[in-house]
């Protein structure tokens, strides 16, 4: 147990005020340890593999989010997509980012090819039939233009899951800074472990539904 809050806020750029609300959120692997909070490298790294967290060296690449935007907030601004067409992963990623939310001085083309090199480094299959592809940093710059995207697919993909188990729902969240890419895939796979929201998923719910759906659990958070 040889990292401290500090440490961990210092790999992962984000403030230590974020690392204690994950911790209460049971969110991050943690030990307490004579009163204090302590953290395995290994289980760290691991977190962050599994979250598809890379660790970014150069902070000047990195833009500070002008404030904390919620979840459901981020999701009306991207929306919900039925029926995406796509034979192979690079394919529905290009497909997709066409029809999302993009900022103005970005080409989609830029977005998409950041995405599927990110994607064919690791791929971002998160298992039950959920991905994430996401850039390896951020592209945006201001949270003016932060979104996320669901893209439910016409015909599931293989992304080479680990599970093995074809995608069927992709999210695709552009945000501006290292710490709201980590809070948003922090939430997305909180809610992937819920049952009652994967078989929203499944069933390509209605957008009312989901928005209804991560509105209640993002209050509870709050209450939290």
């Amino acid at each position: 147990m040889n990292l401290k809050i500090r440490d961990v806020a210092e790999m992962l750029h984000v403030s230590e005020k974020t690392i204690y609300r994950w911790i209460k959120e049971k969110r991050i692997p943690v030990y307490q340890i004579n009163h204090q909070y302590r953290f395995n490298t290994d289980e760290i790294k691991d977190w962050m593999n599994r979250n598809r967290v890379d660790a970014v060296s150069d902070r000047s690449v990195l833009a500070e989010a002008d404030e904390h935007i919620g979840l459901s907030e981020l999701l009306q601004r991207g929306g919900i997509f039925y029926k995406v067409e796509g034979d192979s992963v690079r394919d529905l990623i290009w497909n997709s980012v066409s029809i999302i939310p993009t900022p103005q001085e970005l080409a989609k083309e830029t977005i998409a090819e950041a995405i599927y090199t990110r994607e064919r480094m690791m791929n971002t299959a998160m298992g039950n039939g959920v991905a994430v592809p996401h850039t390896r940093t951020p592209l945006i710059r201001s949270s003016r233009d932060e979104n996320l995207s669901i893209c439910f697919l016409n015909q599931p993909v293989d992304f080479g899951s680990l599970d093995g188990d074809p995608v069927h729902t992709v999210f695709f969240p552009l945000t501006a800074s290292v710490q709201q890419h980590l809070e948003v895939l922090s939430k997305i796979t909180f809610l992937c472990r819920q049952d009652e929201f994967m078989s929203l998923l499944r069933g390509q719910a209605a957008r009312g539904e989901i928005m209804a759906y991560i509105q209640e659990r993002e209050s509870s958070w709050e209450i939290g």
